[in-house]
């Protein structure tokens, strides 16, 4: 027994040691829920952009992610275009979000539950394989001084600021995939290769959009053979072990990458020859290239800023960062975000040379300078090869916006090369007096955090995630979902008006009481059990265009019975007209969708409020 009790006794003040040694942690963490607590906006839903609300209605939306090789509740159905079948890690999550959370809290805290973990890895990165002086005092501080500079960073802001789940992912286990890999190369053993395991499967999430997934393992691999190659020094040994961590991560990834390939391999031609990519994807581009600038490179201040979305308060297009312009433009701000920058471009030329820290240094500093001359594409000598690459339609269309693609990667480099920049001062001044050095690196890294703290100022007051896309769904909708569970699950269903081809939605709920509105991708599909006839599915299916293409023809000329021809031809029955939605760009009668459709030999079978369903049985 006393064995046993001195046992428990070792463990718990090895336990208190670490805590002690690890408190600045808890610096982390405070600065994470502080930003979460602020940007929490009661009674609303975080909607908009490209959102994913399984919690509409999470049984269906699970049963479409672990059957999503084949997706039938898009459009016409069709093969998947993205990586579907990778949100099957996070359905647990959703489930336990629903046994405790109200439905508006769930994208919420998953965002902000990313964006503690990000800062909790970020910290263990830098302090387990990083920082090179582990027993320093200064190196638990020096480690979540890194850490909330990437929670803080401006790259950060705008990956999270129209959060879309893949990137908040990425941004939380990225750092840790890096972490694995040490622990692989330092013994490769059952119980390490689990750990790596485990961790693809938290990182998997980040693969709804494939290529985000795949320049992340890209990056993995080759810091992997540089991490190996520092301890083997044998280039055979380490391109072997990048083979194995390959081969595994393939292994953890494969239930979702087979189905991609089939549709990279029969149906990949349809996204770039779709209407809305052939128009957007030259746009994005367009946008990358005008912001590759000297300024935007040392702000990190990218084409978004530049951007606008709608306000239904004003009825207007505002830029989409409004609320930060005065604040980012403002000559301290601006010096601040300018001194962060040369700060890890200095670093960038110290790890190099700092042998201490491996050649994992070298894979860090080229991936580093393979982000940044992608970001800002036209800034660059690399140009000329980037635009011959872009002159192959299926490059241009998977790396249309080199920014959203690589930004959470790039953040992460960036931080990882600043820390090697403090870290090096801190060294200089360890060669000085003891009172001097104690001084001298508490002010160090002070200044650090209020540089980054100051930068990110807005974030603390509630403008870390995007205002406008905090609204509040009206009730009428979930009394029509209801209503839909009652009706056939395969009867086709289309959505009146017919306002644009590239799939973007505006709805206006706002009443003399509260501005209240949602612009995006579209939100009914994850609510109603029935195929979706939607612009946004277009974009990945051919037949859906084309659908689209009929449809547009009809509702411009005003013709019944084309409409109803074309209704009847692809099985359509049922025919939403919402008259909450709008269009800021043009002038719209509504009433004409329901002559339109009634015309059509279609008759309404629910109503209420603005939303009509209509039904034709023949269709069916």
């Amino acid at each position: 027994m006393s064995a046993t009790l001195k046992y428990v006794r070792k463990r718990l003040s090895a336990l208190a040691s670490k805590v002690r040694r690890h408190w600045p942690l808890l610096v982390v963490v405070f600065v994470a829920l502080f930003i979460a607590v602020a940007n929490f906006k009661p009674g609303t839903f975080y909607t908009g952009w490209d959102n994913v609300h399984g919690e509409f209605n999470l049984a269906q939306y699970a049963r479409r992610v672990f059957f999503g090789a084949w997706l039938e509740h898009q459009g016409l159905g069709g093969a998947a275009a993205q990586g579907h079948l990778a949100e099957a890690t996070r359905i647990p999550i959703l489930f336990l979000f629903k046994l405790f959370l109200p439905a508006n809290l769930h994208r919420y805290v998953f965002i902000f539950l990313m964006y503690l973990i990000g800062g909790l890895t970020m910290y263990w990165y830098l302090y387990a394989a990083w920082i090179a002086e582990k027993k320093s005092t200064f190196a638990p501080l020096l480690a979540a001084t890194g850490s909330i500079v990437y929670l803080l960073h401006v790259l950060t802001l705008q990956q999270f600021y129209i959060s879309f789940e893949m990137f908040m992912v990425q941004f939380a286990f990225f750092p840790l995939v890096l972490l694995s890999i040490h622990w692989l190369s330092d013994k490769w053993s059952a119980k390490n290769l689990l750990y790596f395991l485990v961790v693809q499967v938290l990182i998997t999430a980040s693969a709804h959009t494939q290529t985000v997934f795949y320049l992340g393992i890209l990056s993995s691999l080759g810091y992997a053979f540089f991490v190996h190659l520092s301890k083997s020094k044998n280039i055979l040994k380490s391109l072997w072990f990048l083979f194995l961590v390959g081969f595994f991560t393939g292994i953890a990834q494969i239930y979702w990458i087979l189905p991609n390939l089939y549709f990279g391999a029969h149906n990949s031609h349809y996204v770039s020859e779709s209407k809305a990519n052939s128009l957007f994807g030259p746009e994005s581009l367009w946008s990358i290239k005008e912001a590759s600038t000297p300024e935007t490179f040392f702000t990190g201040l990218h084409y978004l800023l530049d951007w606008k979305d709608y306000n239904f308060a004003t009825t207007q297009h505002e830029r989409i960062f409004l609320e930060w312009q005065s604040h980012l433009n403002a000559p301290l701000t601006q010096t601040l975000l300018y001194l962060t920058t040369i700060g890890s471009l200095i670093g960038l030329v110290i790890s190099i040379g700092n042998k201490k820290k491996g050649l994992h240094r070298v894979a860090i500093a080229l991936l580093f300078t393979v982000c940044a001359t992608f970001i800002w594409i036209d800034l660059f000598p690399t140009k000329y090869l980037y635009n011959l690459l872009y002159q192959n339609e299926a490059f241009q269309d998977a790396f249309r916006n080199p920014f959203t693609k690589l930004s959470v990667l790039y953040s992460f480099f960036l931080v990882v090369l600043y820390v090697e920049f403090l870290e090096t001062f801190l060294r200089l001044l360890g060669k000085t007096q003891q009172n001097i050095k104690k001084i001298g690196s508490g002010v160090v890294i002070a200044t650090a955090l209020a540089m980054s703290v100051y930068i990110a100022l807005p974030s603390f007051q509630g403008h870390f995630i995007n205002e406008k896309l905090k609204a509040t769904y009206p009730s009428v909708y979930s009394e029509f979902f209801a209503f839909m569970q009652t009706q056939s699950p395969n009867a086709r269903v289309l959505e009146m008006p017919y306002l644009s081809h590239e799939g973007w939605f505006f709805y206006d709920w706002s009443t003399p009481e509260m501005v209240n509105g949602y612009q995006g991708m579209g939100f009914y599909f994850f609510g109603i059990p029935q195929p979706f006839l939607t612009p946004e599915f277009a974009r990945w299916n051919e037949t859906d265009d084309f659908l689209f293409q009929e449809i547009k023809h009809a509702v411009n000329n005003y013709d019944a019975n084309h409409f109803a021809s074309i209704t009847k031809k692809y099985h359509i029955p049922l025919v939403i007209v919402d008259n909450s939605r709008k269009s800021p760009y043009i002038e719209y009668d509504k009433e004409l969708d329901h002559l339109l459709v009634t015309e059509a030999g279609f008759t309404p079978i629910w109503e209420k409020e603005f939303i009509t369903l209509y039904e034709k049985k023949e269709n069916h």
